[in-house]
């Protein structure tokens, strides 16, 4: 049986997925391509029958062509007392011919007594992990993808 704990972390990071899914595709791709600048700071709330289960934070800042998007959330309410996730997220790079190029990515995350970090680093195209608890090389479960596919991923 899974754990309260574990379960808030996959509903609330789902939730936090399609909010800004849906709101990068709605509002920001016109600025975008536009070519015009765009600095938003969102609120994202999300609750279960009424009852708030987390909260993030959401700043975008888009200049030619140029992204950084920085996240912080938290659990709160009634689900902060079976779980104190709170996670942040940094990432930056550039739009080239209307996609995504990753630059940099970072991530900390921290649940009840866990923490953990990712750092990536795309500067040459390719995905290079800097650091990052646990380390997911020592992780059997991961599959090594080649370097091919992983290009400007």
């Amino acid at each position: 049986m899974l754990s309260p704990d574990k379960i808030f972390n996959v509903f609330f990071k789902m939730i936090m997925q399609i909010s800004f899914s849906y709101f990068f595709f709605t509002n920001i791709n016109s600025y975008v391509f536009a070519s015009e600048s765009f600095d938003k700071t969102i609120e994202i709330k999300s609750f279960i029958r009424g009852l708030p289960l987390g909260k993030a934070q959401l700043k975008i800042n888009i200049k030619k062509n140029k992204y950084k998007i920085q996240m912080t959330a938290k659990a709160i309410g009634f689900f902060s007392i079976f779980s104190s996730w709170s996670q942040q997220a940094n990432s930056n790079g550039q739009f080239i011919n209307n996609s995504l190029i990753s630059h940099m990515y970072f991530s900390k995350d921290q649940s009840n007594k866990k923490e953990g970090h990712m750092k990536i680093d795309y500067s040459n195209g390719l995905p290079n992990l800097i650091s990052a608890q646990p380390d997911p090389r020592q992780d059997k479960r991961r599959e090594i993808i080649e370097k091919a596919i992983l290009k400007n991923a």
